[in-house]
């Protein structure tokens, strides 16, 4: 039997790779690989900008590809957490792209994301392998 790890930055999102491997995983397609044959996956996430003003919330995004063709991963729903929390969701587009926006508000939760950062999951599914990825953040504003 071979072994696999995965290092996963955040405690919020080791919480959902371990989901994963008890069979709870969201969504996949209804073929039936192995862990051994499952396609290695790429998380790309840049920095977030937490904008606090006029209304305040967290702009996401992550690229899900696949590690040996860059080839974008599609339809398939990405999590992202900030400070230990659930923040939003969103599936992967026909470029491999996932965003949404995630409320904020002006106290212990923001400032926990600001410290920490954020982190991007992918749970996998039967053809494609898990992975997460780690943003740091930096304060913004939305207005214009």
């Amino acid at each position: 039997m071979m072994k696999k790890t995965l290092t996963v930055v955040g405690c919020a999102a080791a919480a959902v790779m371990l989901l994963a491997g008890t069979g709870a995983a969201h969504q996949g397609d209804d073929r039936k690989e192995s862990p051994d044959h499952q396609k290695q996956t790429i998380l790309w996430m840049s920095t977030t900008s937490i904008s606090l003003l006029p209304t305040p919330y967290v702009s996401l995004k992550a690229k899900l590809t696949e590690a040996d063709t860059g080839e974008p991963v599609v339809g398939r729903r990405i999590d992202f957490y900030g400070g230990g929390y659930a923040l939003c969701q969103a599936d992967t587009d026909r470029h491999g792209w996932a965003r949404c926006n995630g409320a904020e508000n002006y106290g212990l939760q923001t400032l926990k994301e600001i410290a920490a950062g954020y982190e991007a999951v992918f749970t996998g599914d039967g053809v494609h392998a898990p992975t997460a990825q780690h943003a740091p953040a930096t304060i913004g504003t939305n207005l214009t």
